[in-house]
């Protein structure tokens, strides 16, 4: 909602704005891989070289062959849970993985016994698939449910936690309840705007409200900084692009095989470099540091993200690790205030 949207009532998402700073020009990759990796790494695609998403898979009707990239991101990688553990900070990391496929941990998860090699002292149980059926969530109560046991678990120690969704990403499945509440509203099975995609966001929308509460409980809420953003932008369609049909004059043709959402006013979605697949939400809260009702429009990337956590702890980084962003404290403190 405090981006514009009015399909989907978000109230704990437009009160973190509303306490914080909202990015109007926040910018990521347009898969999740290849954001996972910039997020704990700090580095562009470029530097670290996961750039697709893992693990390999080729387009049988395209015209070159795809050039090779990294499939397993290396034990031996400076994170940023590396540089904030070593700094006194207790980290953990709950839900989605996505960048290995391997023994560590798979898109699913992070394995916990894994955890440590990549800078983590705590890994949620990874989730099994009948999170993943029709009319349950993707986990986002379970996980939330972990992220909120390591919190507790932390006994007034500084901590640093990574909590990643598997919803809103394919295929989607929300409460049957919530997708209940958009049909009755109009909404159909298929898209743009279905549903299930729009009970998905919702639902999204309840575990940001669970966590806040607990901070606001627990004497938490001020001294926390709280960051949401998305690893990339939303589904607007997905072509069938393994299952193509040739015409008279051999060009292929394919088939929408997913109809999700409408990004307007942003072009196409996921999977693009267009805005609808790497312009994506970014807010900010921390009462004690980051200005209310604020809103800047200077353009940011995700790469910013680990000078910024960096600065804030006492962090750094080896002098063989580059760091590509530069730290949005400043920004942040001297920016465009913008009542909502």
């Amino acid at each position: 909602g405090c981006y514009g949207g009015q399909l989907v009532p978000t109230p704990h998402l437009d009160k973190l704005a509303n306490e914080g700073t909202r990015f109007t020009d926040a910018y990521v990759t347009s898969q999740c891989t290849p954001t996972r990796a910039t997020l704990l790494t700090g580095q562009y695609t470029a530097r670290h070289g996961m750039w697709h998403v893992i693990g390999w898979y080729g387009y049988p009707y395209a015209r070159m062959t795809e050039p090779a990239y990294v499939e397993q991101l290396s034990r031996d990688t400076f994170t940023l849970a590396k540089g904030l553990r070593h700094v006194g900070y207790r980290t953990g990391i709950v839900g989605k993985w996505h960048l290995t496929t391997n023994e560590d941990g798979h898109y699913m998860g992070l394995h916990p016994d894994a955890a440590t090699h990549y800078g983590f002292d705590y890994a949620g149980p990874v989730i099994t698939q009948e999170y993943f059926a029709p009319g349950a969530d993707r986990g986002v109560n379970k996980l939330t449910d972990d992220a909120l046991k390591f919190i507790e678990s932390a006994n007034g120690e500084p901590w640093f936690c990574l909590l990643s969704h598997h919803t809103i990403h394919g295929k989607v499945v929300a409460p049957e309840r919530l997708v209940k509440k958009y049909r009755q509203l109009g909404y159909g099975e298929r898209g743009p705007n279905r549903a299930v995609y729009l009970a998905a966001l919702e639902h999204l929308d309840h575990s940001i409200g669970r966590l806040m509460t607990v901070l606001q409980e627990k004497d938490l809420a001020d001294d926390t900084l709280v960051i949401f953003i998305s690893d990339n932008g939303g589904v607007d369609m997905r072509w069938d692009f393994r299952n193509g049909t040739v015409d008279d004059s051999g060009q292929p043709t394919f088939a929408a095989d997913e109809v999700e959402y409408d990004n307007y006013p942003l072009r196409v979605g996921k999977g693009s470099v267009y805005e609808g697949g790497i312009r994506v939400p970014l807010i900010a809260r921390w009462p004690k540091a980051i200005p209310a009702n604020q809103v800047i429009s200077t353009p940011v990337h995700l790469v910013d993200l680990m000078p910024t956590l960096f600065e804030i702890a006492g962090a750094d980084s080896p002098v063989d690790h580059t760091l590509d962003g530069e730290s949005l404290v400043a920004l942040v403190s001297q920016g465009e205030h913008q009542d909502l």
